[in-house]
């Protein structure tokens, strides 16, 4: 068995993971980039934005953020990434969310105002076994929970 960051890691698991990340690196190999295709990554062709500026909530009770993408379809061997941060709010208040695309859901704990950062990201995976990735979207969102 060997000692990772989150315990260990069985030898079973460990062979899954390899033949997942293998198939997958086969997948990618066979829908390589031609000659002449524009990578999404290096060539600013979409962006994203949240359906709305700021979100009313009920404590407690969760809440869909969406995100449009532009153009709307997600390039073929691509997918989006979704990251909420809670920036402030109130100081017992915690913000859980379950990231997805298009939507997000997101549960503020406490009533309050909050400050949230989203992040959503274009994501490949590089076919040497890691990802790159490119950011569409940065921004500070207020959510106003009672």
């Amino acid at each position: 068995m060997r000692e990772s960051v989150c315990g260990p890691i069985s030898a079973a698991a460990l062979s899954g993971l390899l033949l997942v990340w293998s198939a997958a690196a086969a997948a990618t190999i066979d829908q390589g980039v031609q000659p002449g295709d524009i990578c999404p990554l290096s060539t600013p062709t979409y962006s994203a934005s949240l359906d709305r500026a700021r979100y009313d909530a009920l404590s407690g009770i969760p809440f869909d953020m969406r995100v449009q993408l532009s153009p709307g379809d997600v390039p073929p061997g691509f997918f989006v990434t979704v990251n909420v941060e809670r920036l402030t709010g109130p100081q017992t208040g915690r913000v859980e969310s379950l990231s997805g695309f298009p939507a997000t859901r997101i549960t503020c704990s406490e009533p309050g105002d909050y400050r949230l950062s989203v992040r959503v990201a274009l994501v490949a995976k590089a076919s040497c076994g890691g990802v790159k990735a490119s950011i569409l979207l940065d921004r500070d969102v207020d959510v106003v929970a009672r």
